[in-house]
């Protein structure tokens, strides 16, 4: 589709089987697989280096603006609902990674030495509650403190987080050295873990 453009930019496959795309930047855009047509959807937060995390009521949350601005999708209304404009500072920096934990909170890292926590609102057009979480660990001798920036992260079958952190971000920021850590989000700590 010609204007299209995406770089650093979020995507979420749908019910559907359809794919909401970010263009990274302020709009958002619908891939149909079977009939290999993208259309444009409409304006959203600046959602560059950022990413989605479809929660269990069916909505899409996202942290725009290099940690600005908290938001949702809801799907069955197609716009976004404004959870906050005033995040926690857990939701700075953009690099941003999403988990939705298995009490269907989402667990955010990003940039920043501390984490957030989102809570959706009772029902899809009620703004959510976003918070700090847990601040990373510092590394092994005390004195550098790790961050999520550019790193990778999964969640495991339990339910916690396996995060790679590093001083500087790790990841595409050049990494090392980096460090394994497994968050519980039931006891909402972290524990360093040898590498995979």
């Amino acid at each position: 589709t010609q204007g299209f453009f995406s770089s650093d930019a979020s995507a979420v496959v749908l019910p559907n089987g359809s794919i909401l795309q970010s263009d990274s930047q302020s709009g958002y855009w619908n891939y149909n697989v079977t009939s290999n047509v993208l259309n444009y959807v409409g304006s959203c937060p600046d959602m560059n280096e950022t990413a989605w995390v479809k929660m269990t009521n069916g909505c899409i949350f996202g942290v725009g603006n290099y940690g600005g601005i908290a938001v949702h999708y809801d799907l069955a209304m197609n716009h976004w609902v404004l959870d906050t404009s005033s995040t926690p500072s857990g939701a700075g920096g953009g690099d941003d990674q999403e988990f939705l934990l298995p009490n269907g909170q989402v667990f955010h890292v990003g940039s920043v030495p501390y984490t957030a926590i989102y809570t959706p609102g009772p029902t899809a057009e009620s703004p959510g509650f976003f918070v700090n979480g847990p601040q990373l660990p510092m590394d092994e001798t005390g004195t550098n403190q790790l961050y999520g920036g550019e790193s990778p992260g999964a969640e495991l079958v339990n339910g916690n987080i396996f995060l790679e952190l590093a001083p500087n971000g790790g990841g595409a920021s050049g990494g090392g050295p980096c460090y394994f850590y497994e968050y519980n989000y039931l006891s909402s700590t972290f524990t360093q873990v040898n590498a995979p």
